[in-house]
């Protein structure tokens, strides 16, 4: 392993603060078209709950995209990463480990499909970082330039980046029975 005195940080929190003031927005117009119409239960129903649907994602999103982040410094890594794969909702998982501890570095696109017979298809790129204890996933756009940190993780821990075949999966599948899993 090669050591770097620099310390470097990824992470989306500018992201996150828009997404959050987006929902907490959404959430006011939600609330303002059911305060106004004539019929509030239809209004609710028609524009008012799909909207705070809307604004409870975005204000989840939010949250973790604010909480991701990756930080690199000469002695050990911190990841805080959602606990989704493709996708940056809470919870937010955290770890700590040292350069030393990283087995390995690998890279794959998972191809979800959103409609049957493996049509529309939706790909993700997902990393792993395989520790002594365990698996790190993480995926999609979870961080900003998670590409670039990947490498970076590759590099300082002198594994490398191990490219795998692409995996594909139905999405409705995945969320019944989880993602595919790594060999």
């Amino acid at each position: 392993m090669t050591p770097y005195d620099d310390e470097k940080v990824y992470g989306a929190r500018p992201t996150g603060v828009i997404l959050i003031l987006l929902g907490i927005l959404t959430i006011g117009i939600g609330t303002g078209v059911t305060v106004i119409a004539s019929d509030t239960l239809l209004a609710f129903l028609l524009m008012g709950l799909p909207t705070l649907f809307l604004a409870l994602i975005e204000l989840l999103t939010g949250f973790a995209t604010f909480a991701a982040r990756i930080e690199m410094s000469r002695n050990d890594l911190t990841i805080a990463a959602p606990a989704w794969r493709a996708c940056p909702l809470p919870p937010v998982r955290r770890f700590r480990l040292r350069w030393d501890e990283i087995r390995a570095v690998r890279h794959r696109a998972e191809v979800y499909h959103l409609l049957p017979g493996e049509g529309l298809p939706f790909p993700v790129d997902v990393y792993a970082v395989d520790t002594e204890k365990g698996t790190i996933v993480l995926g999609g756009k979870s961080l900003r330039g998670l590409a670039e940190a990947m490498r970076e993780i590759a590099l300082r821990s002198g594994r490398g980046m191990r490219e795998e075949e692409p995996v594909r999966a139905g999405i409705f599948r995945s969320l019944v029975k989880g993602p595919p899993a790594w060999p």
